[in-house]
């Protein structure tokens, strides 16, 4: 397995058996304790590094050395996260462990940082282990600018909800009818704040961009215009500026979202991510980010998948009556743009036969919890479609996937 394939197979859980060289971490705030686990020969070799960069360094490079296949870190408050970062940019097969699973697999008697790194090195070569997802820095770049590009328009929109409540008080409810973001409502704004002497008339002639129909109903709603109290008018010159300057910055976070997609060169994934129903390529960015490109492979099923993204079922129902229900689980950042991007295409023309399942799904479920359950069967088909090498959307290969095992009973 070269340097390459090891990277790639960051799985959320690792292959039973299928690892020769592994290695396990023990980590703390002064130093990270190495071990090195041969399951062919039973050899064993650990190293203590202190928590610096050439230090994290030079233990990426020995197990290199050495042909590790998988190396395991545990979670310690933010001390490992020098190491696993090290360790993925020298192309290592890194993973994090949670300390809770590692004290339920183990049971042995005493206890040291040398014996928990091989006996975590061990555990990386026998069993199936549970690891979590550590985004990669692609990832927190992207992240960031598409969660700061949400955060100002919703900044942008509470500033331009201030402005209806502000004028309405003054009998020009000019933004019942208008939007403030808009061109046309962007152009009221600045007659408001600074054209005193221009009556209705000339403010919807020289602002309006819409259908002259509707013009006497702006006139209507501007005939205290030139009434307005200088403070007014004054406030919204200071909210048209706030307004311009989030528009600018919303405009040049999309524009770096899209060279982010060349940067990275994540056009041929997001091509094949978008046939997909309801996904958009905007929506297959945000998946990438929060998920990673290879979220096909760093989790194990759909089902893994589906719950990291905030859709897997919480609700616990027999015989028709719900016997526990629970707040989901998972990245509700995704979940939101999902579902939303859901909502959007089922009051679409398109037709298709995802909507035709929904429809009667609706009539038993309500229309929110149909728009999560398509979101659910759309994301799994997404899984499906990464699995099999990128390959387009078809309907039947949801239909074709075998059933998942029952669960096994707790008696």
């Amino acid at each position: 397995m070269n340097s390459n394939q090891r990277v790639s197979a960051a799985a959320s859980f690792v292959d039973e058996l299928t690892y020769e060289v592994t290695a396990g971490c023990d980590v703390d705030s002064d130093c990270v304790v190495v071990a090195v686990f041969n399951s062919q020969t039973g050899a064993m070799e650990a190293r203590e590094f202190s928590q610096s960069q050439r230090e994290a360094l030079a233990a990426a490079n020995w197990l290199r050395a050495q042909a590790v296949e998988i190396a395991v870190l545990e979670s310690t408050a933010n001390f490992h996260h020098l190491f696993y970062h090290t360790f993925r940019k020298r192309e290592l097969n890194a993973h994090i462990l949670n300390p809770m699973t590692i004290k339920a697999l183990l049971a042995v008697e005493g206890k040291s940082d040398k014996a928990d790194a091989i006996n975590m090195a061990r555990l990386a070569a026998h069993f199936k282990l549970r690891t979590s997802n550590m985004p990669d820095d692609m990832q927190k770049e992207i992240r960031m600018n598409l969660r700061r590009w949400d955060a100002d328009k919703a900044t942008r929109t509470r500033a331009s909800n201030s402005l209806r409540p502000l004028l309405t008080a003054y009998r020009v409810p000019i933004f019942r009818r208008v939007k403030p973001t808009s061109p046309s409502g962007r152009n009221f704004i600045q007659i408001i704040a600074h054209a005193e002497n221009l009556s209705p008339e000339e403010a919807v002639d020289f602002a309006w961009q819409g259908p002259r129909r509707s013009k006497a109903e702006l006139v209507e709603l501007l005939a205290n215009l030139r009434e307005l109290p200088p403070y007014v008018r004054e406030e919204v010159a200071l909210s048209a500026a706030e307004l311009d300057r989030l528009t600018d910055m919303i405009v040049a976070r999309r524009r770096r979202a899209e060279e982010h997609i060349a940067h990275f060169q994540l056009e041929p994934q997001i091509e094949w991510m978008v046939t997909a129903p309801a996904v958009t390529p905007l929506l297959a960015l945000r998946i990438i980010a929060e998920a990673g490109a290879d979220f096909y492979l760093r989790y194990h099923s759909t089902e893994a998948f589906c719950k990291a993204c905030g859709l897997a079922p919480s609700n616990k129902v027999s015989g028709g009556k719900l016997l526990k229900s629970k707040k989901g689980q998972g990245n509700q950042y995704i979940k939101q743009h999902f579902v939303n991007a859901v909502k959007g295409w089922m009051i679409s023309r398109q037709a298709h036969t995802l909507k035709t399942w929904g429809a009667k799904y609706r009539e038993r479920a309500g229309y929110k919890r149909t728009a999560t359950a398509l979101a659910h069967k759309i994301a799994k088909s997404l899984w499906y479609m990464g699995r099999d090498g990128g390959q387009a959307y078809s309907p039947r290969r949801l239909a074709e996937q075998p059933a998942p095992p029952p669960a096994r009973s707790r008696e």
